[in-house]
């Protein structure tokens, strides 16, 4: 179950009725006024669109491995990650996918959604592989997708962080304007 940070009487039921919460998550966001920074590619490191039909094995397997380190997050299996990414709705859009490769290799992918209701683009999953991390490929992976998102009129820009991120990730959204505007805890009952 998951809760706001902002509903205390919830929170103290929960808590009275043997429910704990072991994680957080914060909800941040960007409002662009203007196109933002340009993104800094590390040596080697391309960007590239994802292609249908041809990247879906290796952007599963590029977002699973890079999920390993989330004490969180249960392996799932690719048509459990095709189920989760939404990619059989008729609203997925693969134009808002993007991988940062060194040659054949994908070292990064940033998975973005556009919620049409709220004119909202979620930035649904930033996963960089361990052995290409602290190369600063998130963040041109980040910028990458707000430049894209604005040159399609998407100015509002969200996103969910675990706010005790292994990698700091929520450090690394801060950094390029993000400012956290919610946060919720999933509880769960201790028995």
């Amino acid at each position: 179950t998951q809760i706001s940070e902002k509903n205390n009487m919830l929170l103290q039921l929960f808590a009275a009725n043997g429910y704990k919460s072991k994680l957080s998550f914060l909800i941040m966001e960007l409002v662009m006024n203007e196109p933002p920074a340009s993104s800094q590619w590390a040596n080697g490191i391309a960007v590239r669109p994802f292609i249908q039909t041809q990247d879906e094995q290796v952007t599963y397997q590029t977002d699973e491995e890079a999920s390993k380190d989330k004490g969180y997050h249960e392996l799932l299996s690719y048509q459990g990650w095709v189920k989760r990414m939404g990619m059989d709705n008729a609203s997925f859009d693969p134009g808002l996918w993007f991988l940062a490769c060194n040659e054949d290799e994908v070292a990064g992918v940033a998975l973005n959604l556009f919620a049409k209701d709220s004119n909202t683009g979620w930035v649904d999953h930033l996963s960089v592989r361990p052995a290409w991390r602290k190369r600063g490929i998130g963040k041109a992976l980040l910028l990458h997708s707000f430049a894209e998102f604005y040159k399609h009129g998407i100015h509002h820009i969200k996103l969910s962080v675990d706010s005790k991120s292994l990698t700091n990730a929520p450090h690394l959204y801060e950094s390029v304007g993000m400012q956290t505007i919610q946060q919720y805890h999933i509880y769960r009952k201790i028995i």
